[in-house]
């Protein structure tokens, strides 16, 4: 047992040993359905299996026979499919509300509000891109991350200089990622990380393949 399994999955063990104890005897309901837990790798790590029990009755005597499957494909596969279905549920969670709604600002902000309520993020927001200006304007800023906001100085119609903030690229149309900004060299990224906001995603907004906005 302490070879097979970790100490977090001992007790589902030993709960799957006493209903097979049980069904032996005649007590339980006559049928063994599969437990998933987690169990050991020779090195230690874990993994997930499914657990099945079998009770053996010999000359008086009850022994168990355990078939352990790894299921760790088929956790993947359901972690995708569940993925896949949270991003579409969003998705129509935010069409619904941008349907409710006719101006920008709001529809900005909903959608702003929404990724925040449903997505591991701590601020989100919708900025306008001037080409003339080059510059970028707060338009939407998501109700759970308007405090944020107020704190680093972009409220609403605030305005966020391109030039110097790393965000040209977003502008020519790429996603942009920083896993960290408190290691780039530009006041933005410094911004974010003296409030705790130690990643960054920009997302270019386009309209007909021009870039209107970021998120």
């Amino acid at each position: 047992e302490e070879t097979l399994l970790p100490a977090a999955s001992r007790k589902a063990y030993r709960r799957t040993l006493e209903h097979s104890l049980q069904t032996a005897n005649g007590e339980g309901a006559g049928v063994n359905v599969p437990v998933e837990m987690t169990a050991l790798h020779r090195d230690g790590s874990e993994f997930p299996v499914e657990l099945a029990v079998s009770p053996l009755r010999t000359a008086g005597a009850v022994s168990f026979c355990s078939f352990i499957t790894d299921i760790t494909e088929r956790k993947r596969a359901d972690d995708r499919l569940h993925a896949q279905l949270a991003r579409h549920g969003l998705l129509n969670r935010i069409t619904r509300a941008i349907g409710e709604r006719q101006d920008l600002p709001s529809i900005f902000q909903v959608v702003s509000s929404t990724l925040e309520d449903n997505l591991p993020i701590a601020f989100s927001c919708v900025c306008l891109y001037d080409a003339s200006r080059k510059v970028l304007t707060v338009s939407g800023v998501g109700s759970r991350g308007a405090p944020l906001a107020v704190a680093m100085g972009l409220p609403e119609r605030a305005h966020l200089p391109i030039d110097n903030n790393g965000l040209s690229r977003c502008l020519r149309g790429e996603l942009v990622y920083e896993p960290d900004t408190s290691a780039l060299p530009y006041p933005f990224p410094q911004r974010l990380a003296r409030q705790g906001l130690r990643s960054l995603i920009v997302a270019p907004l386009l309209l007909e393949s021009q870039v209107f906005g970021v998120l």
